[in-house]
Order: structure tokens, then C-alpha cells, then sequence
């Protein structure tokens, strides 16, 4: 005898067994998408440091020359 006594409780978990699967793709897609735009405002920020940080080394040398 099969562990399903009909068609309906197949159905249905193969459903469950579907929408797991789903659950599961969805929170991953969602957290990878949080982790890329994380690392993308991280690098816009180092980017930016970087930039201010030359600027204040070329301030620097321009007042150190007078």
C-alpha cells in the first residue's frame, strides 16, 4: 500500500514540497540581493573615502610647499 491513501494527499504534498522549495529560493534570492547591495554601498563609500583622502593629502602638500 502506498504511503498516500489517494491522489489528493499526493497532491497535496507534493504542494507542500513545492512551495518549501519556493520559500526557500525566495529568502535566498532576498538575501543574496540584500548582501550584493550591502557590498555595493560598501565600495561607493570606500570609493568616496578614497577620493577624500587623496584631496586632503594634495590640501596637504600644497600647504606644506608654501
Amino acid at each position: 500500500m502506498s504511503r498516500y491513501a489517494n491522489d489528493d494527499d499526493l497532491e497535496d504534498a507534493e504542494s507542500k514540497r513545492l512551495a518549501k522549495l519556493k520559500d526557500l529560493r525566495d529568502d535566498w534570492e532576498r538575501n543574496t540581493n540584500r548582501k550584493l547591495q550591502a557590498n555595493e554601498i560598501r565600495r561607493k563609500v570606500q570609493g568616496i573615502l578614497a577620493e577624500n583622502e587623496l584631496a586632503l593629502e594634495a590640501r596637504r602638500a600644497r600647504c606644506h610647499s608654501y
